[in-house]
């Protein structure tokens, strides 16, 4: 039954991926557009992006418009574009907004330095006129230097903090798009700083403790109410396989390979152990599925989700008044109690980010177990690669 659940989540997994896939329809249009901008045909992505906007109505057109009228140099467009964007678009990063604000702030420099060169040849050509200096009229200079100064630059002497191209809807293209940039736009994901692979590897180990009761696996003699804490000695191990159905999203199937220690056997008559001695099982197993939502947008995330599995939960328990345990009949007790089969409950962590598929892994697992019942808190820590 165990592997049949398991096998169950991993076909729900596996069908999340298509979800993702779908979002990857485009507009060819868009695609049209950055390739202008990308060959510096900008007045034409203008028109075509202004056509898109005027279409769809989606405000990511605007903020192409802007950064075409910014290598146009044109500050009043590029200005009310960039306003106009942001009064619109819903849910901007914090990043996202800063960027634009840049731009916002670049080209508020630009038309004041147009306004300053523009004065100063009306000067220049005040003074020329008094003075009767020059046979040609001062229009003409004025005009070639309009002219200079609204014919596109080139990206290094107008863009000194430019970040590429603009985006598609729901992207962000630069002119020279890396590899990682290319597959995150076919994915319709905005690329950033944080990793965007959407297949999910985990090991983990940890301890445990929980509450337990019942009667004991060793000896039946070995009875709990409702005790107070113990240990789930020694340890367990915790690999996952899981998959980003959403940006923020993973769902997962996890095992828990458990290993307990410290507990020992006991001459019981009539159990049908091999000579009457009876030991406790040392290996303790479960499965879980886990849907956990990742929060923030930098290198350190907060997780939060719940987990849903079947298995069991080993606890060791001490009983001070047996002392007739162990193989020479004379050692104090120590029997366990299993939990379970069903558990689910909370789960907590963060996933620190060290690089572009390496992952630190830190979680707080609650496991309630019916209908033998248990609460029971695992502390993993591990490493992860996202793909």
């Amino acid at each position: 039954m165990l592997a049949s659940l398991l096998l169950a989540l991993m076909l729900a997994v596996g069908g999340g991926a298509g979800v993702a896939t779908a979002f990857a329809a485009q507009d060819p249009r868009e695609v049209e557009g950055r390739a202008l901008f990308a060959k510096g045909e900008y007045e034409a992505a203008v028109d075509l992006y202004a056509k898109l906007f005027a279409e769809k109505g989606d405000p990511i057109y605007l903020r192409n418009i802007g950064r075409c009228n910014q290598k146009l140099r044109r500050p009043d467009r590029a200005i009310d574009a960039f306003r106009e964007y942001l009064r619109r678009a819903r849910k901007l990063k914090a990043s996202e907004r800063e960027e634009i604000e840049g731009f916002i702030h670049e080209m508020e420099e630009l038309r004041a330095q147009q306004a300053a060169d523009a004065e100063r040849e009306r000067e220049r050509a005040a003074a020329a006129g008094a003075s009767g200096e020059g046979d040609h009229p001062p229009a003409a200079a004025s005009e070639k230097e309009t002219a200079a100064a609204t014919t596109p630059r080139s990206q290094a002497d107008t863009q000194p903090s430019d970040t590429g191209p603009p985006p598609g809807p729901l992207r962000r293209i630069p002119a020279m798009p890396s590899p990682e940039v290319e597959e995150n736009s076919r994915r319709g994901e905005a690329p950033g700083p944080h990793q965007t692979g959407r297949f999910f590897f985990a090991l983990a180990v940890g301890t445990g403790f929980g509450t337990a009761n019942g009667v004991g696996e060793v000896n039946p003699m070995h009875r709990v109410g409702q005790s107070g804490f113990a240990p789930a000695q020694l340890g367990h191990a915790a690999p996952e396989i899981g998959v980003f159905i959403l940006p923020h999203l993973l769902v997962s199937a996890q095992l828990r390979l458990q290993y307990v220690t410290y507990a020992n056997g006991e001459h019981v008559a009539n159990a049908g152990c091999f000579n009457n001695y009876c030991e406790p099982e040392p290996l303790s197993q479960a499965y879980f599925g886990r849907a956990a939502w990742l929060f923030g947008d930098g290198a350190v995330h907060a997780l939060a989700g719940v987990i849903v599995g079947a298995g069991n939960i080993r606890h060791a328990i001490v009983f001070n008044a047996d002392t007739m345990c162990g193989t020479n009949g004379r050692t104090q007790c120590v029997d366990t109690f299993a939990s379970g089969p069903f558990l689910f409950g909370p789960s907590l962590g963060m996933l620190v980010e060290l690089g572009n598929v390496f992952n630190l892994v830190l979680a707080l697992n609650t496991q309630f177990g019916l209908p033998k019942e248990t609460l029971n808190i695992d502390v993993n820590g591990g490493i992860a690669i996202r793909l």
